[in-house]
């Protein structure tokens, strides 16, 4: 991932620590925000295609990207890379360190969409398994710092 995506993902997922239950997502090239259009929000998310599975699509990539680069860091900390240490995003323990907190606070905010869907009970299960795939990486946190 290059250094703009990486940012750009850093600020998706600090965009959706900030989500309150209730609250809808809205995706446009690759940025993520909270709709506040509460009177024609369903309409605008019906023609500009936003959808949950689309949202959930863009978050399993999200964390799929930021594992990635945790994995990167991890490889070059232990001096097992091919990498320099210009070439890679996560650049010290203590960035890594702030990135494994985002990643626990996420798991929070996905708490918050499965109230937001509690009826939709595949959705919900969706939003399980990406606290799982969270839960995978953050306790593996010990073995990287």
């Amino acid at each position: 991932m290059n250094n703009r995506n990486y940012h750009i993902s850093i600020n998706n997922i600090d965009l959706l620590n900030t989500i309150k239950v209730n609250d809808k997502l809205l995706l446009f090239n690759n940025v993520l925000s909270i709709d506040n259009n509460k009177c024609c929000g369903q309409l605008y998310r019906w023609y500009y295609r936003q959808n949950r599975e689309r949202i959930y699509i863009f978050i399993l990539g999200l964390i799929n990207d930021i594992e990635l680069e945790i994995l990167i860091f991890n490889m070059y900390d232990r001096k097992m890379s091919k990498y320099k240490l210009h070439n890679i995003n996560i650049q010290s323990n203590e960035t890594c360190f702030v990135i494994f907190n985002k990643l626990a606070i996420l798991q929070l905010s996905l708490d918050k969409l499965k109230k937001t869907y509690k009826r939709d009970k595949l959705y919900v299960r969706k939003l399980l398994l990406l606290q799982n795939k969270i839960r995978d990486i953050t306790k593996y946190r010990n073995d990287i710092l």
